[in-house]
C-alpha cells in the first residue's frame, strides 16, 4: 500500500505541478496579450503621431513656400519700385536742365533787356539834350 500511496501522492505531486504550470502559462499568456494589446495601442498612437508630425511638417513646407512666394513677390515689387524711381529721377533731372537752360535764358534776356534800355535811356538823354539845345537855338534872337 505504500507503494500505492507513494504513487498517488507522487502523481498528486505532478498533477500539482502540472496545474500551477499550466496556471503560470495561462497567467504568463494573459500577461502576453496584455503587453500585445498594449504594444498595440502604442504602434497606434505612435503611428497617429507620426501621421500629425508629417500634416505638421507639410504644414510648415507650405508656410516656407508661402514665404518663399512672398519675398520673390516683394522682390519683384522692390525692382519695379527702383526702375520706376529710376525713371522718374531721370525726367526730374530733364526737367532741372530744362529750367536752368531757361533761367540762362531769362537771365540772358534781362540783361539784353537792361541794355537796352540803358541804350534807350541813352538815347533819351541825348535826345532830351538836343532837344535842349534846339529849345535854347530856338529861344535865342
Amino acid at each position: 500500500m505504500t507503494l500505492i500511496e507513494n504513487n498517488i501522492m507522487q502523481l498528486h505531486s505532478e498533477t500539482k505541478k502540472l496545474i500551477e504550470k499550466y496556471i503560470n502559462n495561462v497567467s504568463e499568456h494573459k500577461t502576453i496579450e496584455k503587453e500585445a494589446a498594449n504594444l498595440s495601442k502604442q504602434a497606434m498612437q505612435v503611428a497617429l503621431d507620426i501621421e500629425d508630425k508629417e500634416v505638421e511638417l507639410e504644414n510648415i513646407k507650405n508656410e516656407i513656400n508661402r514665404v518663399q512666394l512672398d519675398t520673390l513677390n516683394t522682390e519683384a515689387q522692390i525692382e519695379l519700385l527702383k526702375n520706376r524711381y529710376d525713371e522718374v529721377s531721370e525726367v526730374k533731372q530733364q526737367y532741372e536742365r530744362n529750367m536752368k537752360r531757361f533761367q540762362m535764358m531769362i537771365t540772358s534776356s534781362h540783361d539784353f533787356n537792361e541794355k537796352k534800355q540803358n541804350e534807350v535811356a541813352r538815347l533819351n538823354k541825348q535826345y532830351d539834350d538836343l532837344q535842349s539845345n534846339v529849345d535854347t537855338i530856338s529861344k535865342s534872337p
